[in-house]
């Protein structure tokens, strides 16, 4: 008779584990939920660490307890440790290459890890859950330009439809989250939200595209403005599009009162409708 592993007979068979050797080393999974439980509900935090570096210690060329124990320590140093140590190991190893993304701040580079992780376990929502909050991440960052926002927002918009076409669904159990039933909300989310995020991506291309062919407003502009200062005539006045909705000015104006010409640079932004200096030199 074959026994069918349903939620609750795993949590029971759990329940007798009293250690982590207790699991099978390879069965990431259960450890996973065996971690949940102790550290959240048991609220043993330390107990495990201490088990899972056991754990490690006695198995220090196991690429599982590398990474067992990575995700429970609170040392960034051993976490960047042993997830390189991992990928030295196994370049293709799913967990480092999850890891890896999670520790790299370059989201180019962290983006290519969590690629690499799609070819390795192509079903599993992780990379795409990581993805998602990656890129939320970095599209709130103001510094960001509206080029690298379109830039980004494609990316998004391109592992989106992946795991669409995948048909990858956020109902799944045991795949090595802490948050399991937020990420699977946030995972159903993400792929519900393919028509806000391309509406998004395209109210940006047209931000960027107002920007453009604005010369000949912002040399009246200017001409009003210098034009307004007492004893200044405009000997020359050039403006050129730098890109991102910023434009450069260069001035050369004859100051009457002082008998001198005046030169120098402005850079302004457009914005919604208007204009804001940015620099002066």
């Amino acid at each position: 008779m074959k026994i069918k592993f349903t939620p609750i007979i795993a949590l029971l068979l759990l329940a007798q584990c009293k250690n982590a050797t207790d699991i099978p080393l390879t069965d990431v999974d259960a450890h996973r939920e065996y971690q949940v439980e102790k550290i959240y509900k048991q609220d043993k935090y330390q107990e495990v660490i201490q088990e899972y570096k056991t754990l490690y210690d006695k198995n220090p060329n196991s690429t599982d307890a590398m990474y067992l124990y990575a995700i429970v320590t609170p040392s960034k140093d051993i976490v960047r440790t042993l997830t390189y140590k991992i990928l030295r190991i196994n370049p293709r190893n799913f967990w480092g290459l999850i890891k890896a993304g999670y520790l790299e701040e370059n989201v180019v580079v962290a983006t290519d890890y969590y690629k690499q992780a799609i070819k390795s376990n192509p079903k599993s929502p992780i990379p795409y859950l990581n993805l998602y909050y990656r890129y939320q991440k970095e599209l709130i960052k103001k510094e960001l330009s509206l080029s690298e926002r379109i830039a980004f927002t494609d990316v998004f918009i391109f592992y989106l439809t992946d795991a669409q076409l995948k048909n990858i669904s956020g109902d799944y159990k045991g795949i090595g989250r802490l948050h399991f039933d937020e990420d699977k909300t946030q995972f159903n989310n993400f792929l519900a939200n393919l028509p806000t995020i391309e509406l998004a991506k395209s109210e940006l291309q047209k931000k960027l595209e107002q920007c453009k062919g604005r010369e000949v407003e912002l040399r009246a502009r200017e001409v009003n403005r210098i034009g307004g200062i007492i004893g200044t005539f405009i000997m020359q006045l050039d403006i050129t599009y730098q890109g991102e909705c910023t434009y450069l000015v260069y001035f050369q104006v004859w100051d009457q009162m002082y008998n001198n010409l005046k030169q120098g640079y402005i850079t302004y932004e457009y914005s919604d409708g208007s204009w804001k200096t940015i620099a002066i030199s």
